[in-house]
């Protein structure tokens, strides 16, 4: 197994999903963010490492200083998860029959939401070839929730949203090693590439190779995962939860014999040219002590907590690989922190994330005249 190629490939997709914002953030509450970072929810089992916040900040420089070198001002693109395979319209519809334990936040009544979701190669290369086994990414946001959110962009204060991957699991539990992680990948020599095995252990290396290993025929047959957890609700009922995402009925297309380079952007296009689709959005809570808030390189295993459907995600027949529609897609903004306390990110992978997220937005539009 060649570890040099994958050690080196696109080791931090997960923190840099999909970046975009137009200005700071609005704090909801001090109780959420405190000194302009995340607080810890002690009671669903989050805990600040030591020194996190100034190894997040630390990561973020090393990421804005790629990305300055990487591109010119006009054209700068997102990160990581920078192919997208299109944006699409969907309409979200909570399940009105849901246990009464998950009824809170978006999911406490039966309502229907207008939605956008992106579709994603996690690689930073936007003209990799699709076949090429890579993680896949899922970007969901939801149009009119109402509530103040923790951080929101100032055109989008209705947005809710919810990233997911390929993998129900992360590679990394450490601010101090995602920096590293990061500088290793974008500044190291090849030896120094290999040695980074030994910061994210012999489980996070396995992860990555895992979460590289995905080749897929249509973006729509994927079962997407959070990987990392968020909260449920916002009083003494709350609860730690994960997210996926499937296909209501299981379709599975062979690869295609002769690959082109976007087949996964046609493959998507064929399919809602010719017809809707539907899938199932789930909520897996957390039970017992051996499901990790602070440890997300461990998969919650189902056969303890099984994912329970809460609602419904309609995409219907559309035409949505247009330049205008694309350039669209490109400019939006998906952030796990554009959220209402209910669903409130969790785990320390999801507090880098909120300090990466704004800063590498507020470049990115800055560097391409958007602020």
């Amino acid at each position: 197994m060649n570890y040099e190629r994958h050690i080196k490939l696109n080791l931090i997709p997960l923190a840099c999903l999909v970046l975009s914002s137009l200005s700071s953030p609005t704090v909801l509450a001090e109780s959420f963010i405190k000194n302009g970072y995340p607080t810890a929810d002690s009671f669903l089992g989050e805990a600040l490492q030591e020194n996190e916040h100034e190894y997040a900040h630390e990561l973020l420089e090393v990421i804005k200083q790629k990305i300055e070198s990487d591109y010119f001002p006009g054209i700068v693109k997102r990160d990581e998860h920078t192919k997208s395979h299109g944006c699409v319209d969907a309409r979200f519809t909570v399940r009105s029959d849901l246990p009464s334990e998950f009824k809170q936040g978006i999911f406490s009544k039966p309502t229907e939401y207008k939605a956008k979701i992106r579709f994603s190669n996690s690689s930073p290369d936007s003209q990799a070839d699709d076949i090429e086994k890579d993680g896949r990414g899922f970007a969901l946001k939801l149009f009119g929730v109402e509530g103040d959110k923790i951080t929101s962009p100032p055109l989008g204060e209705d947005h809710q949203d919810f990233i997911l991957l390929s993998v129900p699991f992360f590679f990394i539990n450490s601010a101090k090693d995602y920096k590293k992680t990061i500088d290793v990948k974008d500044n190291g020599s090849k030896l120094q590439q290999v040695e980074l095995v030994e910061t994210i252990g012999l489980k996070g290396t396995k992860n990555i190779l895992k979460f590289f290993s995905a080749q897929i025929a249509n973006p729509l047959e994927q079962q997407y995962y959070s990987a990392v957890p968020y909260r449920l609700g916002a009083d003494k009922s709350r609860m730690a939860v994960k997210y996926s995402v499937k296909q209501c009925a299981k379709t599975s297309t062979p690869l295609p014999e002769k690959p082109t380079r976007n087949y996964l952007r046609n493959s998507l296009q064929e399919t809602l040219l010719n017809g809707g689709t539907c899938l199932e959005f789930m909520v897996q809570k957390k039970v017992g002590d051996e499901m990790f808030v602070e440890n997300s390189n461990l998969e919650w295993q189902q056969q303890i907590s099984p994912f329970v459907t809460v609602a419904r995600i309609d995409i219907p027949k559309q035409e949505f690989n247009t330049a205008e529609k694309n350039s669209a897609c490109e400019n939006l903004s998906f952030n796990p922190w554009h959220s209402i306390a209910e669903h409130k990110p969790l785990g320390s992978v999801n507090r880098v994330r909120y300090v990466v997220y704004e800063g590498i937005s507020e470049l990115r539009h800055k560097m391409n005249g958007l602020d």
